[in-house]
């Protein structure tokens, strides 16, 4: 079960706060990425720099973040929280950055942090520099037809 999202209320709603079940059955709460994953815009402001455009979902966009702090880049996957209402989609959230955290490999981008203001979730990770996988396919698909057509005419 994942935290209460009013949106007619002006208080802090949160998203990636998860219920759990501890082994003896009780219920407990645990944050999932920090001891404190709220932070007020000016927090944000203060550690991020947010740049262009990478890709863009039903939920969320992905847009370049500088860390100040570090002078690196990342991407930031920001979900509006207005478009969080129902709760699947708030636990599918929750369950995305839990699945990050944990997923170690260096064939998969790696996730950084996650934390939220009063009206953004913001998943921080790993920035890659090239196209996504779905234009990497698309261009290996183009490629091979183009070879099994040019072997086709030398037949």
């Amino acid at each position: 079960m994942i935290g209460a999202l009013n949106l007619t209320d002006h208080k802090t709603v949160t998203v990636l706060t998860e219920v759990t079940e501890s082994r003896d059955g009780e219920k407990e709460n645990s944050s999932i990425s920090a001891p404190s994953t709220h932070r007020s815009r000016a927090q944000v402001s203060e550690d991020y720099k947010f740049g262009r455009m990478l890709g863009e979902g039903a939920y969320a966009v992905v847009r370049l973040a500088y860390k100040k702090s570090e002078g690196l880049n990342y991407a930031a996957k920001i979900y509006d929280k207005s478009k969080l209402v129902d709760e699947h989609r708030r636990s599918s959230v929750c369950r995305e950055v839990m699945l990050m955290q944990k997923l170690k490999h260096k064939f998969c981008v790696e996730f950084v942090e996650a934390f939220e203001t009063d009206h953004h979730v913001y998943v921080i990770m790993e920035y890659v520099k090239s196209k996504s996988l779905h234009d990497y396919l698309k261009k290996q698909r183009a490629e091979e037809g183009k070879t099994e057509f040019d072997q086709t005419l030398e037949e």
